[in-house]
């Protein structure tokens, strides 16, 4: 499980060579897979379930991301 995504502009979407954590942007592109690929709504708790995370990271993956956003507690994409 991660401890805290790193959000310096040098892991943004790398990996920490420290801690071995993705950086946001590669977590946040993963989030955006996976739920597209659902071909349906997908909410925080689920996402965080199926990324073994805490609920807050999904949230921090999704607000990071231009092309998701938060509608309460569902994920959705831009343009759908």
């Amino acid at each position: 499980m991660f401890a805290q995504l790193e959000t310096g502009r040098e892991y943004t979407y790398d990996w920490n060579q420290e801690t071995g954590q993705p950086g946001i942007g590669l977590f946040a592109n993963a989030v955006q897979v996976w739920s597209t690929a659902q071909g349906r709504a997908v909410t925080v708790d689920e996402a965080a379930l199926t990324f073994n995370v805490r609920p807050e990271l999904i949230r921090q993956a999704v607000e990071w991301h231009p092309w998701m956003l938060l509608a309460g507690d569902v994920i959705e994409h831009d343009g759908e």
